[in-house]
């Protein structure tokens, strides 16, 4: 038994002449004692976690559970759909504001038929417990803290000078755990260009989704009954899906310093449509557990940095992202700021035009 269910009962004897501690273990013999007794350690885990005691507001919790412990278990035929500043809602947002394609400033000039090859690197913040508590309206911690970084390739063809499609693709490869399988693109245009001066526009979007253990871990099973270790009583490693789609607009300035070896500070502003899907594949008070949440909402974002050209060939980026994200946390009355802020830094080759290469390569040869 684990100590923190013993320690919770007092060792009262019962009219079979049984202590609470034997009661509660032989409650544990069938599968309906563990639903009830799990309900109960939910309540101690939510007076714990609002600082209820054995009160009104701790029997309201109770009452609570109950009435939706019968939904907890099987899989949900309907998807539920979320409030865009639940707890749930804003970690989907969070975790897709990171995947954004955002731009390095407005797109340099090129000839038709240029070809830029990048590498991506973005910073995933690691998330304290009050911003793990996300599940079930801010009751359970799940497993966000997976990767500490995210690689993403990037590959721009110029259609014309000041025109460019950016495509982006991260293949199904686990990592930390992890399984990405997201495809992004953007139409970059070079809007206007006065001196040292330059601004942009761009289009984007995503389509693709994660696979990860995020409401059961590997941690949680292995805790088995430990109370402290897997409260929730997981017995399997879950297997959840989170689709991040979304579409966006972004306008950028940025000014050129020829004196600082190029250097290109710049500044943008952008918008985006998130639509977002959890299918949870876990395992909730060791039964079965199984469904889906949707969640959409707008966001907004500024960035700011610079990029730098080093030799002919290569180009480097750095950029620090913020998004304002809202969340209405368990025992807050307002929804409060919890924002995204992060760093990304991009490697550029510019592999120029293709026919220019193969001419120049013929050239060498003859």
């Amino acid at each position: 038994m684990p100590s923190f269910i013993t320690r919770s009962f007092k060792p009262v004897r019962h009219a079979d002449n049984t202590t609470g501690k034997q009661h509660v273990e032989g409650s544990l013999r069938s599968s309906e004692g563990i639903r009830r007794l799990m309900i109960l350690l939910n309540v101690m885990v939510l007076q714990r976690l609002t600082g209820l005691g054995r009160s009104a507001g701790a029997v309201s919790t109770a009452i609570l559970i109950l009435m939706v412990a019968p939904k907890l278990w099987g899989q949900f035929e309907d998807p539920v759909f979320l409030e865009d500043d639940r707890p749930e809602a804003w970690a989907m947002k969070y975790f897709t504001s990171i995947s954004v394609l955002s731009g390095y400033g407005p797109l340099e000039k090129r000839e038709a038929g240029w070809i830029d090859l990048g590498m991506e690197i973005m910073d995933i913040p690691h998330l304290g417990e009050g911003y793990r508590r996300v599940g079930f309206n801010g009751v359970k911690d799940e497993n966000l803290n997976n990767a500490p970084f995210m690689f993403r390739p990037r590959v721009s063809y110029y259609f014309h000078p000041r025109l460019a499609v950016t495509v982006s693709y991260v293949p199904p490869i686990e990592v930390w755990g992890i399984t990405p399988n997201i495809l992004s693109g953007a139409l970059e245009w070079r809007v206007l260009e006065r001196g040292a001066w330059s601004l942009g526009a761009r289009l984007y979007g995503q389509t693709g989704s994660v696979k990860g253990p995020f409401s059961c871990s590997e941690d949680n099973v292995l805790g088995g009954e430990d109370f402290e270790r897997n409260p929730f009583g997981c017995n399997r490693v879950a297997k959840d899906r989170v689709s991040m789609d979304y579409f966006g607009a972004e306008f950028s300035v940025a000014r050129r310093f020829a004196g600082i070896g190029g250097l290109t500070p710049f500044f943008s502003a952008g918008w985006n449509s998130m639509h977002m899907q959890t299918d949870l594949d876990s395992s909730l008070f060791f039964e079965p557990h199984r469904r889906t949440e949707i969640a959409t909402d707008d966001t907004y974002s500024l960035v700011g940095g610079a990029r730098i050209p080093v030799g002919d060939r290569w180009t480097v980026g750095l950029q620090v992202y913020y998004s304002p994200l809202d969340v209405l946390r368990l025992g807050k009355e307002k929804a409060e700021n919890d924002s995204l802020i992060h760093a990304r830094l991009q490697f550029v080759y510019h592999l120029g035009k293709l026919g220019a290469r193969k001419q120049r390569e013929e050239g060498e040869k003859n």
